[in-house]
């Protein structure tokens, strides 16, 4: 947080303990419930997460997502680029 946001909070809350107006109190306790309601873990999960469909195909996965294959030929030249000298056994067990 910056300096001047730490010094508004302080204020208020010198306010806060200086009132005696509990309509102001109330009010500023519904909103920050409020506030605490939107942005709940399970709030946000849903506003965030969208449900999956029941059925869904490949090919209709790749379509909306504009896939397209790579060559053979393009895929082995950018695996000699790599030019990985481990043996595949030895790949497999590091992971």
């Amino acid at each position: 947080m910056t300096k001047n946001l730490d010094d508004r909070k302080y204020k208020i809350i010198q306010e806060l303990i200086k009132t005696e107006d509990e309509n102001l109190i109330l009010d500023l306790e519904n909103r920050l419930a409020q506030d605490q309601e939107v942005t709940s873990p399970d709030k946000i999960w849903d506003m965030v997460i969208k449900p999956m469909r029941k059925d869904v195909s490949v090919d209709e996965l790749a379509k909306e997502q504009d896939y397209k294959p790579l060559g053979r030929d393009y895929f082995f030249s950018l695996t000699q680029e790599l030019s990985i000298e481990e043996d595949i056994d030895e790949l497999l067990a590091q992971l």
